[in-house]
């Protein structure tokens, strides 16, 4: 039976919630063969792979060769194979660690990804896939459930229990049936890292567009970074694929650029909390004319002493007050540092909308690169 046929087998098999496999129990499907589980004895989440029949024979030399190749190359992004065994009907299964996130697999569901969200996702697997390559491992079967997303952009990698050996050809299909799976996929010739590298792309090209390499490759934009890089990727020949560090170097200025732009972001939403809270004590010294409020209360200086000259002048171009509304706001010049006028955000790229001044105007904003909802 080939690798195609015993797949089909595996994926005959469902498992519904509360199913014991071992000493686990399912508690949802993530994918064909593919299950999410909690380990009964300590609480622990896995996720449970299954096998065809024809494996059952092998299970124990992969698993140990799997586990004790995983140990040599270490990662917390690298979920490590944990346990296996075989079911009443002679399947083998694998359970690996799972971290907390949610897969690739259930956001693309849903959505595509926006374009840094994708930069975020190809940068990071990309890291984690270039120390498994530097041990000379590849995952040879990398999917989108294999891809949990966690906030931050972190990303972990499950499904190493079936993984190839560099330089060794990928035993399996007589051709190549998956869009994942690249030419050299095909069982005689050998593979590399760069394998895993197509792979990725795939899911790349999937999560920014929405359809899958072998339907049009004319859907992205191969001048800008993150199309030329997904291009690399998806190259036929393996000679002229990239090599996971090389995308990671071309699309680290792109992450670079992607985390100070959050950060000032990030900076801009908590000065313009303070803004909306000094804005009201000017009114409140408009409408009383007291005169024994602490001016240095109601300076940006005071409050955001960490400002860049750059953050001043975004707040400047986006005031949300009518300079000519009110005494207080005629007279704010002064107040606010020698800025033209006081200021706060009105809108700002993928973080949520600033409070009214009758709301809590000192609420966390969190951004996240990667979808984790």
């Amino acid at each position: 039976m080939g690798a195609l046929a015993r797949r089909r087998s595996a994926s005959e098999l469902q498992f519904d919630s509360g199913h014991r496999v071992g000493p686990y129990e399912i508690t949802r499907r993530v994918a064909p063969s593919c299950y999410d589980a909690e380990d009964l004895r300590s609480g622990d989440l896995v996720r449970i792979e299954l096998a065809g029949e024809e494996d059952s024979a092998l299970i124990d030399v992969r698993f140990s060769r799997a586990a004790t190749q995983l140990q040599l190359i270490e990662h917390p992004c690298i979920s490590a194979v944990i346990d296996h065994g075989l079911l009443a009907n002679g399947r083998p299964w694998v359970a690996s660690a799972r971290h907390p996130g949610t897969p690739l697999s259930d956001v693309l569901a849903e959505r595509k990804l926006k374009h840094h969200e994708t930069v975020a996702l190809v940068y990071s697997v990309a890291n984690v896939l270039a120390h498994a390559h530097h041990g000379r491992i590849v995952h040879g079967s990398l999917r989108p459930h294999h891809l949990t997303l966690s906030k931050g952009a972190r990303v972990s990698i499950s499904g190493w229990a079936w993984l190839r050996s560099w330089g060794i050809p990928a035993f399996g299909d007589p051709v190549s049936t998956s869009v994942f799976n690249p030419p050299e996929h095909d069982g005689t010739s050998a593979i590399d890292g760069r394998a895993d590298v197509y792979a990725l792309g795939a899911i790349a090209y999937r999560a920014l567009t929405g359809v899958f390499p072998d339907v049009s490759r004319d859907l992205i934009d191969n001048t800008e970074p993150l199309g030329e890089a997904i291009d690399k990727m998806l190259a036929l020949d393996v000679r002229d694929r990239a090599s996971a560090s090389e995308i990671v170097a071309d699309l680290a200025p792109l992450r670079e650029r992607r985390r100070a732009q959050s950060q000032a972001e990030k900076k801009l939403v908590a000065v313009s909390a303070a803004v909306l809270d000094a804005t009201e004590k000017v009114t409140a010294l408009a409408e009383t004319e007291r005169t024994d409020l602490d001016p240095t209360a109601l300076n940006i200086s005071a409050v955001a002493p960490d400002l860049e000259p750059t953050d001043l002048e975004a707040l400047e171009k986006t005031s949300m007050l009518d300079m000519n509304e009110s005494k207080a706001a005629r007279g704010s010049d002064r107040l606010f540092g020698g800025v033209a006028g006081p200021a706060a955000l009105r809108t700002i790229t993928d973080v949520e909308a600033l409070p009214a001044p009758d709301q809590d105007a000192t609420r966390v904003v969190h951004m996240t690169d990667v979808n984790s909802r």
